[in-house]
């Protein structure tokens, strides 16, 4: 009997450490279960509400700017910042962020849907699908095979070469729209920068002179809200002026007052509205782009991790990659694109004092009721605002990108990736600049664990004595001081784990 009593006492224990374990598992990988219950309503409501309206206010017109970007439909800019956001608040584990279209991802994408514009064999909407579903399928192999360490690939050198190349392309594209010259022939394949360029420069005589005027005006308030506002309000209060918004209205008002459309401006028109479309990826167009949704995903991810470590302490990356592949995998069925992390949004969200991702649960319901019922309010918008917002988030990337050089500037070889990476982006194609950069950091780094196993085979002396050949501390320095001693060089993509 006390055998039998042992048998049964040892399978319930083994039954409950099952049970505590699926629980775990589950509170891990859909963390809203375990923030959610705990939420304070009282104090921290208004400010991540605040945040979200504000938010939402950021969202629209720059989910249309940048739809325009990506060569889609403009629907498809607001879904991708309302149904990848409600999935993320889920499933995501960084409370101080802004996920939606962004303006890197969706040049990307725009490079690639106006190369298979014209193919017979699947539609613009079979491709955007196909795209969206085959880079979450990437990132759920990222997951499995624990290759969320792909990041350490993109140092900050081939990064900032990469993104101020696309830079470039991103103000070719939004200038078309501020000068107001439409059915412009695009380029693609080696020197399609400098082609379009060039064809832009060529039919600088088609540009509507009240276009121009209307993108002046909205530039210099853009820049002034930069200047003067912005700094003026941080100063005073937290609150965040929705400069794109209040432009967009008062443009969507001037535009029934003064009648642009008699005028030659080029107005957005019809914006569909009411819920989202199921729209099947095409098999044809998995195998066309495949790469291209690889090398997507990548950029993406990397730079999404990158812009939510900054303002996110308690960051479970593996968790990321998980979220990232099944909002792409659910959302690329509905008139979505890929979605990313827009640090400008991040900021502003971070600056009102949002706590958790209560916020963007409050603006993907604002933006869902924007969708059923907005449509008609955008069209008679003039399709130089949204050029002029893509102009302006361009040229604050060029800014970020801009500073960050400094960082590696000291060492020959950064600055050798940051040139190579950049020419290569401008000169040929996207696609393979970007492959070369991958190529040479990933030489920088096999190159610097080459190093540190010949340091490792040199280092034959006495074995290291904890405490040897370190001086004294002063009994009035700090308590926190950790001295550190490594016999070997440290390995660059053991950097994150050293700092933690």
């Amino acid at each position: 009997m006390s055998q039998i009593a042992g048998i049964e006492k040892a399978e319930g224990g083994s039954i409950n450490k099952c049970v505590e374990y699926c629980k775990w598992t589950v509170k891990k990988r859909i963390p809203i279960i375990e923030w959610l219950p705990k939420y304070q309503w009282k104090e921290n409501f208004f400010f991540d509400f605040s945040a979200g309206l504000t938010i939402t206010c950021l969202c629209v017109p720059q989910g249309l700017a940048f739809a325009m970007l990506a060569n889609v439909d403009l629907i498809y800019g607001l879904n991708t910042c309302c149904f990848p956001a409600f999935i993320y608040a889920l499933l995501g584990t960084a409370t101080k962020s802004s996920f939606g279209s962004v303006a890197v991802t969706s040049m990307m994408i725009g490079q690639t849907t106006v190369r298979f514009e014209d193919n017979p064999q699947f539609s613009k909407e079979e491709l955007v699908s196909s795209m969206t579903i085959t880079t979450g399928i990437f990132y759920l192999m990222f997951f499995l095979i624990r290759l969320h360490v792909v990041k350490v690939i993109f140092k900050k050198p081939f990064v900032c070469g990469f993104l101020t190349a696309l830079v470039f392309y991103i103000m070719i594209k939004s200038l078309k729209l501020v000068l107001g010259i439409e059915n412009l022939k695009s380029h693609y394949g080696p020197l399609n920068l400098f082609r379009n360029a060039f064809n832009l420069a060529s039919n600088i005589k088609r540009a509507n002179v009240p276009t121009i005027i209307i993108s002046i005006v909205v530039v210099a308030v853009f820049a002034l809200n930069t200047v003067l506002f912005t700094p003026w309000l941080k100063k005073r209060t937290r609150f965040v002026l929705p400069i794109e918004m209040i432009v967009m209205a008062i443009a969507i008002v001037c535009s029934y007052i003064f009648e642009f459309s008699k005028m030659g401006v080029p107005l957005l028109g019809r914006v569909p509205t009411g819920l989202p479309k199921l729209t099947p990826p095409s098999i044809k167009a998995f195998k066309r782009t495949w790469l291209e949704s690889f090398l997507i995903a990548a950029v993406n991810y990397a730079t999404t991790v990158s812009n939510i470590t900054v303002f996110n302490d308690n960051l479970d990356t593996e968790q990321e990659v998980l979220t990232m592949a099944v909002c792409n995998l659910v959302c690329g069925w509905f008139q979505c694109f890929i979605f990313g992390n827009s640090m400008m949004r991040t900021v502003v969200a971070y600056s009102l004092g949002v706590t958790s991702l209560m916020s963007a649960i409050v603006s993907s319901v604002l933006m869902f009721f924007t969708i059923l019922i907005g449509g008609k309010i955008f069209s008679p918008l003039p399709k130089s605002i949204l050029g002029s917002i893509m102009l302006t988030a361009a040229t604050k990337l060029l800014i970020m990108r801009v500073k960050d050089v400094k960082h590696f500037r000291k060492s020959w070889e950064d600055v050798l990736i940051y040139l190579v990476t950049l020419l290569t982006t401008m000169i040929i194609t996207i696609e393979i600049g970007l492959i070369v950069g991958l190529i040479l950091s990933l030489r920088k780094i096999l190159d610097s664990v080459t190093k540190n196993e010949q340091a490792a085979k040199q280092n034959t002396g006495p074995p290291v004595v904890p405490g040897a050949n370190i001086p004294e501390i002063p009994p009035e320095a700090s308590s926190d001081l950790l001295l550190l001693n490594f016999p070997t060089p440290p390995l660059i993509t053991s950097q994150e784990k050293m700092v933690k």
